[in-house]
């Protein structure tokens, strides 16, 4: 049956021929309070100020790749946003890096390619799938950057100089679709491999995977821990596949508890 949660729509943001169609979205909170949706599109990525929540004003509208695939998340005053496609011939965007420590007078960004170095081979920071920052302690995962090594989990410290991370890390054994970090344990959503594997990164220059733990359908997309990091959930890219819920409180020997799916 239907349910109501009290929730009231206060205005739309229509697509335009200029942005494509949508396809995330992320929340940023500046330090005057103001509130901004960060929307990623096909064409770009765009920044609107919901100082009126009942008619949201783009200020910036940033150009990029043509993806259906951007993901983007903050540290401190910084956004960042991955995409998942690159033009004929070009090995993509790399990691978008969006200073907004004078919004919203003035926006400005870097698409920042670094040439990167990781165990089985060295690229240009391109297309990536994927990213999870720790806005705590200012560590940023980058997944499935296809031009580097095995397109694994990029680790960066972007909390010395945010407009500069730096590449501390990396698993290199799978591709990974997505990562999530609770502490020093990294969940990788190994997609087409069939698991999800989980790491140690108490030493983020050397992560040590502990456990490997195939999903439900063998096709991980993704993975999220409960707020006290003790149960992990998961979903796999299938039809009709289950949520999958894993007692993770001893990361190096995961409980699967149970499987949801709903009734339609």
């Amino acid at each position: 049956s239907a349910q109501d949660f009290n929730l009231e729509l206060l205005a739309n943001i229509p697509n335009t021929e200029e942005t494509g169609d949508a396809n995330d979205i992320w929340a940023y909170i500046a330090p005057d309070s103001t509130e901004y949706a960060v929307i990623g599109h096909f064409n770009g990525t765009a920044i609107y100020d919901l100082t009126k929540p009942t008619d949201p004003v783009l200020v910036k509208f940033i150009p990029g790749s043509g993806s259906i695939w951007r993901d983007i998340k903050h540290y401190d005053n910084y956004l960042y946003v991955t995409t998942d496609a690159a033009p004929q011939g070009q090995p993509g965007d790399g990691l978008l890096i969006i200073d907004m420590t004078m919004a919203p007078e003035e926006i400005t960004f870097n698409y920042w390619t670094p040439t990167l170095t990781v165990d089985s081979g060295t690229g240009t920071l391109g297309r990536c799938h994927n990213i999870y920052i720790d806005a705590e302690e200012g560590w940023c995962y980058l997944a499935g950057c296809q031009e580097v090594g095995n397109a694994g989990v990029l680790i960066f410290d972007v909390h010395t100089d945010p407009l500069n991370p730096i590449l501390v890390g990396a698993t290199d054994e799978f591709y990974s679709h997505d990562a999530y970090a609770k502490g020093d344990i990294l969940y990788s959503s190994e997609i087409s491999d069939g698991h999800l594997s989980v790491y140690d990164i108490s030493d983020r220059t050397n992560p040590q995977r502990t456990i490997l733990q195939s999903t439900s359908s063998n096709f991980t997309h993704n993975a999220w821990a409960s707020d006290d990091g003790n149960f992990l959930f998961t979903t796999d890219e299938q039809g009709n596949a289950p949520i999958g819920s894993y007692d993770v409180s001893d990361p190096t020997d995961i409980l699967v508890m149970d499987q949801f799916v709903p009734l339609i």
